[in-house]
């Protein structure tokens, strides 16, 4: 989901601006939900994996259903554009609006110049028109820069002043399942337990190896919606797991039996449960004082259920 504009417009209390979130999973749903929501811009942050067995032709169906949201724009409307994804940079060759690209590639403005994460949060510098700028954005994941680049974007184009809406980023808080940081005995639990997508646990995995820990463990439940795809997106973040260096993998539920393996096959101790209580009794069992886990999955899988046994032991000691 896409919620950063809505907190940087509350900044202009004069206009009414409603921010719509359309999502889909499968082709013409935003076409419908443009209909009935009839938006004068649009935003499109990337095309990635999630849903891909809903769409015979992979990554390029899902490109078309974000391109649907473009298509419904009116002829004064703006398409707000991610430059440094290989769709939705091509999104606004046929567009009869106006396209405003954020990003880190020369077309973008605002661009980003730096990014860099550590416990603070991500750092990022950008420059926007004649001005630059910098703050530091305290939510989990890389990937959360191109998110704010987006939401500035946004914002400038409906008038709101630079510096305000820099203040109105660097105080955004990771909401509920959503990248929270849950300190438990001694130990760190990253919770991004809302939804996962190969892309995004990529990104995640890679935040996970760049925290100091005494162990960094990966529970990583399975992702639905992948289709024959799923088994070899499963074992691609297994292989990343392995390649960023993580000191134990656990897979939950059905297709993450592959990363489990495949991180197995790339040297770090992994193991598969099946299900979110199962995964609760291990945590309860191995977590130690200074352990550092990211806990992501598929909505279906639960997997906050697990960080909740585990808070309800610490609770009762």
């Amino acid at each position: 989901g896409f919620g950063l504009p809505l907190e940087l417009l509350r900044l202009k209390p004069e206009h009414e601006i409603a921010v719509v979130e359309m999502g889909m999973n499968h082709a013409g749903e935003i076409a419908t939900l443009a209909r009935i929501a009839s938006p004068d811009w649009g935003v499109v942050t990337n095309v990635g994996t999630a849903h891909v067995e809903n769409f015979a032709d992979g990554q390029a169906g899902i490109a078309r259903a974000k391109l649907e949201l473009v298509a419904a724009l009116p002829a004064n409307g703006v398409a707000f554009l991610n430059c440094d994804d290989a769709y939705v940079s091509q999104f606004g060759r046929d567009f009869h609006g106006r396209a405003v690209y954020f990003g880190a590639g020369p077309c973008a403005d605002p661009r980003l110049i730096e990014a860099k994460e550590d416990l603070d949060g991500l750092h990022l510098r950008f420059r926007a028109g004649e001005r630059e700028g910098a703050f530091t954005l305290k939510l989990l994941g890389a990937h959360n820069a191109s998110n704010a680049l987006a939401g500035l974007a946004v914002a400038l184009e409906a008038g709101v002043d630079l510096d305000a809406a820099i203040a109105a980023l660097a105080s955004l808080a990771a909401g509920e399942k959503r990248g929270q940081v849950i300190e438990i005995g001694g130990a760190t639990i990253l919770n991004d337990s809302y939804n996962s997508n190969p892309e995004a646990l990529r990104s995640m995995i890679r935040t996970l190896a760049g925290r100091p820990a005494g162990r960094r463990i990966l529970v990583a439940g399975e992702m639905l919606e992948l289709g024959e795809q799923g088994p070899e997106l499963h074992a691609a973040c297994g292989r990343a797991a392995a390649e960023a260096g993580l000191d134990m993998v656990v897979g939950v539920g059905g297709n993450a039996s592959h990363l489990a393996t495949a991180a197995c096959t790339g040297g770090v101790a992994s193991l598969f449960l099946h299900d979110a209580q199962a995964a609760g009794q291990w945590l309860m069992q191995t977590l130690q004082p200074g352990d550092v886990v990211l806990v992501k999955g598929s909505r279906g899988v639960h997997l906050e259920r697990a960080i909740e046994a585990v808070q309800r032991q610490f609770e009762s000691r």
